[in-house]
């Protein structure tokens, strides 16, 4: 019988730390074993100390040597040569960044000489779920049977798949199991956003330790009543014509929707600073002066050495003061003050932290349900000229065009981005090139599906893969 063996097997010294094999034959069958060495040969080489542990290396497949550290604490770097030999260069950790290949040669007392490559990780990693559009209570997926519910559950259960592991260098294993989860909007059914019906559905992961924030989309946060108006507690008909953003029209109006939208993405903010998130700032039009009833509330958060940059719908909502009657238009109001304030910090530091950026809407669509360009006019408050871009309340950003300008701008300032999006349904990826990140338009989560991201504090996103619940 034919057996292949991964890795190959390593000389006696490298096995200064236990290495798991996994042996295959022609069939596909698989059988993991762990290989522990003990002897007394000398290791010539570079180790580290760290807690009064020792740190050795283990070579990975491509001849690398890896030596995986401690998240955290401080670390000594020594190394080992024969008698009457040297090294060069002498290991220094000023000069030696952290997943930096670097090459050092071992010559013994007769002028023998061997060189090898090491590099240095800290165990810091950390696993991040992203999904979109969960829409419970909507399309026939009723909070009350389950479905929902039973993917969060799901999720949590990645802890304890042995199967599903990320392996940034040979030796490390960092499973599935996310240490935080973002949802790109779209929570639940049009204007019924609640905190009770939220948590029978995803507080399972408060209770398991994991933050989960979210951000509203063109369903959770009503616009102008292109969506749906009501007369007298009964719902009309589709009306293109109609501003919306109505209060209270006989207690039941947009207004009321939106409120309780900005309650719901404020009590998952709550309920993940508990678990280690660190709300940064919430834009607000009072921090500006104004006083509007219409709040939109991007905000900033950080978690674990990363900022998350979550622009609601997007960056470029509009605030608002609501009308009483759906047949007078809302007003709306600039928000450029947003853009401007968020663009400054960056530029004062925020942006020497690791990035990852979300929203609902996707940048890059073009086809997709009306494309882009119509949603970043929003539909807000503009009826039949919805993609009227002389009806755009922005001074600086008009167009859609100016808009996405702005936000490439404002992404390239921050370190090693990522963006997600949801909205369209449709699972995409967009590599941007100036500035360099790419941008994921989630899968539809009806369909059982979410994006994987393995994280490493003071660097950001490593790797994405998309993953089926």
């Amino acid at each position: 019988m034919e057996l292949t063996e991964m890795p190959s097997p390593l000389l006696l010294q490298d096995y200064t730390q236990p290495l798991e094999y996994t042996l295959s034959d022609a069939g596909g069958n698989t059988f993991r074993f762990t290989v522990t060495v003990t002897t007394d040969g000398a290791y010539y080489g570079v180790w580290f100390e760290a807690g009064g542990e020792k740190y050795y290396s283990t070579a990975d497949m491509e001849g690398v040597r890896n030596i995986i550290l401690p998240a955290e604490g401080e670390v000594e770097l020594h190394y080992q040569v024969p008698e009457g030999g040297s090294i060069s260069p002498t290991p220094d950790l000023s000069t030696w960044a952290e997943g930096e290949e670097k090459a050092f040669t071992i010559t013994d007392a007769a002028g023998n000489r061997k060189t090898e490559t090491y590099r240095y990780v800290r165990n810091n990693y950390f696993t991040m779920i992203v999904f979109g559009d969960p829409e419970f209570d909507m399309r026939d997926y009723s909070l009350a049977n389950g479905e929902i519910k039973g993917y969060i559950d799901r999720i949590i259960a990645l802890k304890d798949n042995e199967e599903l592991y990320f392996e940034p260098v040979q030796g490390l294993r960092v499973d599935y199991g996310p240490e935080i989860v973002l949802c790109a909007g779209d929570v639940d059914k049009d204007g019924n956003s609640r905190i009770a019906d939220f948590t029978k559905v995803f507080g399972a992961l408060y209770e398991n330790g994991i933050p989960f924030v979210t951000v509203y989309g063109n369903h959770d946060w009503s616009p102008y009543n292109y969506w749906y108006s009501y007369d007298n507690g009964t719902r009309l008909e589709l009306d293109p014509t109609d501003y919306g953003y109505v209060k209270g029209v006989f207690g039941i109006g947009q207004q009321d929707d939106n409120e309780r939208t900005l309650e719901l993405v404020n009590h998952a903010l709550a309920e993940s600073e508990k678990l280690g998130i660190t709300v940064e700032r919430k834009y607000l039009s009072t921090d500006f002066g104004h006083d509007y009833e219409g709040e939109v509330m991007p905000f900033v958060f950080s978690f674990r050495g990363v900022r998350f940059y979550c622009g609601q719908t997007y960056w470029f909502q509009q605030w608002y003061t609501p009308t009483t009657s759906s047949s007078r238009p809302a007003t709306f109001h600039c928000t450029d003050e947003i853009m401007e304030d968020l663009e400054q910090r960056i530029d004062e530091g925020w942006g020497e932290a690791p990035a990852v950026w979300l929203q609902h809407y996707p940048m890059s669509d073009k086809e997709t349900d009306g494309g882009a360009p119509m949603w970043w006019h929003n539909r807000q408050g503009f009826g039949p000229e919805a993609n009227d871009p002389n009806a755009n309340q922005s001074v600086k950003w008009r167009t859609y065009e100016d808009k996405v300008a702005q936000m490439m701008k404002v992404i390239g300032k921050t370190k090693n981005p990522v963006f997600f999006a949801g909205h369209t349904h449709v699972v995409a990826q967009h590599v941007h090139k100036e500035p360099a990140f790419t941008e994921y338009i989630t899968p539809y989560f009806h369909n059982a599906s979410a994006y994987v991201v393995l994280m490493k504090e003071g660097y950001g996103a490593v790797e994405v893969k998309r993953i089926d619940l």
